[in-house]
């Protein structure tokens, strides 16, 4: 009888879930940044990565620090979602002496999308323009003016 009233309550439990009720496609997609070296690669390789980004009270909050042994090629980094239609980087690796940051600015058009009861809203960001002070990344390539999925780069960094 415990058998039973247990498998019935595990029956009606998945049939009374919805196709809604679980979110697969989606939240918020982030930057994708991509970095290439233009030396070659004994000449030098960025082993670190620090990211900061601009918040609305002004102050600038550490996002991303990232560390490898190996080089670093990509990062992902959260754009802001409130109503302001620009976001503020400083990008700064730990190798160099003296400190070299780049403040990358990043200025669209938020689009906001209604995923589903489960998703709830995502901003995507559209018409992206990318602008780079060039002290450690020399050359940027933008490859995707628009942020609606994060599963290819958007911006490409030379270094």
């Amino acid at each position: 009888m415990k058998y039973f009233i247990f498998i019935l309550s595990v029956l009606t439990l998945l049939a009374s879930c919805e196709e809604d009720d679980i979110c697969l496609d989606g939240k918020t997609p982030q930057l994708y940044l991509k970095f290439q070296n233009q030396t070659p690669a004994s000449e030098g390789r960025m082993d670190s990565l620090i990211v900061y980004r601009k918040e609305a009270n002004g102050n600038f909050e550490m996002i991303l620090a990232k560390a490898q042994l190996n080089a670093i090629d990509s990062a992902k980094v959260s754009l802001r979602i409130d109503e302001v239609n620009q976001t503020e980087l400083i990008l700064t690796t730990r190798r160099n002496e003296p400190a070299l940051y780049d403040t990358l600015r990043i200025n669209y058009d938020r689009n906001v999308v209604y995923g589903s009861k489960a998703c709830g809203y995502k901003v995507n960001y559209i018409q992206t323009e990318y602008n780079i002070t060039q002290q450690f990344f020399v050359d940027k390539e933008e490859l995707d003016t628009n942020i609606t999925n994060e599963e290819a780069p958007h911006l490409l960094l030379y270094y």
